[in-house]
């Protein structure tokens, strides 16, 4: 489940940096269903921290709408914090 996570965000990201709204919008989504039941930490991913980024950058890309989303700042998308 953690590995689907990491690749929904990487999705959701990609799909914001083809300023695709609807496609982004649905990932925000299922996004959802795999971070929800992950701990805190898991397998060395911070996933607290990851929800949080994820749920910073969905205000984001809600305030903005489809029709300003090419003013999104792609460089806020987070990084994966990983310790061994």
């Amino acid at each position: 489940d953690l590995y689907r996570a990491l690749v929904q965000v990487a999705v959701v990201c990609y799909q914001i940096g083809r300023r695709n709204y609807t496609g982004a919008r649905k990932m925000f989504f299922r996004l959802r269903q795999w971070l929800a039941p992950l701990p805190d930490r898991c397998r060395g991913i911070d996933v607290a921290l990851l929800r949080a980024e994820i749920n910073r950058i969905e205000r984001r890309f809600l305030a903005l709408g489809p029709k300003r989303l090419k003013e999104f700042d792609l460089g806020i998308f987070p990084e994966i914090s990983y310790t061994q």
